[in-house]
């Protein structure tokens, strides 16, 4: 984290505060000298606000207000220089994320540093803004669902201690591929024991047999977690490229052909998904049903690294209602 990334953090509203003042003396120093109603017409403060950082600057001696109206002190020259050079570094990410959230039609997006594809602590920074957004959502109690991967393994590993015991955490899927540490229920687990709450694991394979679905599901410890699915309040998950989790899956050549003929862009809780945000296919797994992730109030999807870009745009596409986590990398590959 860098400074300025730690002052948006812990000051956004003092942030804000001087914004609006160097807004307001950046306005005068174009069009002095300046009347306090075409202040607030032009820069969209309200007027009481206007008001108010007027009687600041000008107690300050930063002002000169008189019958023709606003001008600025001679010091003031020197100021809007500085301040528009912290602004622009303060807000560069701000505005990266804004562009973004209207290109992709997404709730929020939220952009880390660096390039996960590139430097190995990007996904540390990715990790951290997840850890960051994801407390900020806790309340009193509820129902986490998590999926595994390398994503949230780094948001894991950067989550606090906080004690939070009336939350259940949940994984969303079962086991996939060969490294323990990846798996939905380990995230699962850490994620409980920094918040100091209960969990539930999902202890089947997602690659199992369709044929076998059905006399599991009704196993009393798998429908434990399932039977959850319809209670999730936050849901936070990675977004996978297809082929990967094709791979990790063990899907037959006839699967692998179908999915990629029909241009998959993207894998999510179990969902493959076209470049269009269309299903192509359900991963055979225990999971979510598309009526219960419909209803989840929040949905956190985590990736980055600019070969995600295909992958998070089509997720956008299949839901609209999510905060994107994501990288610079990822981001200046969508916004190219």
């Amino acid at each position: 984290m860098d400074l300025f990334s730690a002052q948006r953090l812990v000051g956004e509203d003092a942030i804000q505060m001087i914004y609006e003042r160097y807004q307001i003396l950046d306005y005068i120093k174009h069009n002095q000298p300046a009347g306090r109603r075409k202040i607030t017409e032009q820069l969209h403060i309200p007027e009481r606000q206007v008001r108010n950082h007027l009687e600041y600057l000008y107690k300050k001696n930063v002002i000169l207000i008189d019958k023709r109206g606003v001008l600025l002190n001679e010091q003031a020259e020197d100021v809007t220089p500085y301040l528009y050079d912290y602004f622009t570094k303060i807000f560069s990410s701000y505005e990266k994320e804004m562009r973004l959230q209207s290109f992709l039609g997404v709730k929020k997006v939220i952009i880390a540093r660096g390039n996960c594809d590139k430097e190995p602590s990007a996904l540390n920074n990715l990790g951290l803004a997840a850890e960051r957004f994801f407390v900020e959502q806790l309340d009193k109690d509820g129902l986490i669902a998590v999926s595994g991967g390398t994503a949230l393994k780094a948001f894991a590993d950067n989550l606090r201690t906080i004690s939070k015991p009336n939350y259940t955490v949940i994984p969303v899927r079962g086991a996939i591929g060969s490294s323990h540490s990846y798996q939905a229920n380990t995230i699962a687990f850490y994620t409980s024991m920094k918040l100091k709450c209960d969990m539930y694991e999902l202890n089947i394979p997602d690659t199992i047999d369709t044929n076998l679905i059905l006399s599991l599901a009704n196993h009393p410890d798998i429908k434990a977690v399932t039977q959850k699915y319809k209670e999730i309040d936050i849901l936070i998950f990675g977004v996978g490229k297809p082929e990967v989790l094709a791979e990790f899956r063990h899907l037959s050549k006839i699967e692998k052909d179908k999915i990629f003929q029909m241009h998959a862009a993207a894998e999510a809780v179990g969902y493959y998904l076209s470049a269009d945000g269309e299903v192509i296919k359900k991963s055979s797994g225990i999971g979510l049903e598309l009526e219960d992730l419909k209803r989840i109030p929040v949905k956190i999807a985590v990736a980055g690294g600019e070969s995600k870009g295909n992958a998070i745009r089509a997720l956008s596409r299949f839901m609209n209602d999510v905060i994107i986590i994501t990288d610079e990398g990822c981001a200046d590959a969508l916004l190219k």
